[in-house]
């Protein structure tokens, strides 16, 4: 079952499908949308490996409060690790949150890259449209 393929269910024609406002919304918004959908659901899922691994009855959001402060290494010591199998799960959540934030940095260091590779495209376009301009072309190859 595809989760994000509502687009199909509409029909787009070619000049739909290749308008910027078609192609920021496919490219821009939609990953940004997968991305929320799959922290919220790992989100969820230490969450409740956190509640069911807790001594006595933990409170849902406390152990996702837990299982967020702890991927973004921000670590407020609040919430007692008292147990060996809670050791070992927040030993794992930290390995988590040092991938997670290798990604989110990698994301962003592309994200500049590719604003900056989209400059450089746009930089060699007006000097193209110069030299064209400048040199005798029939207009019919310009």
């Amino acid at each position: 079952v595809k989760v994000f393929a509502i687009s199909s269910l509409f029909r787009l024609s070619a000049r739909d499908i290749l308008s910027p406002a078609y192609t920021r919304f496919h490219f821009g918004f939609v990953p940004l949308i997968k991305i929320l959908f799959w922290a919220v659901i790992m989100v969820h899922a230490l969450s409740m490996v956190w509640v069911l691994i807790s001594p006595g009855e933990v409170p849902y959001i406390e152990a996702v409060y837990f299982v967020v402060y702890t991927l973004t290494t921000t670590g407020y010591g609040d919430i007692a690790v008292t147990t060996d199998v809670q050791r070992v799960f927040a030993i794992f959540l930290f390995c988590c949150a040092s991938v997670v934030t290798g990604l989110v940095v990698g994301k962003l260091v592309q994200f500049s890259q590719q604003a900056d590779l989209q400059t450089d495209s746009y930089k060699r376009m007006l000097e193209t449209l110069a030299a064209l301009n400048h040199l005798t072309i029939p207009q019919d190859f310009k």
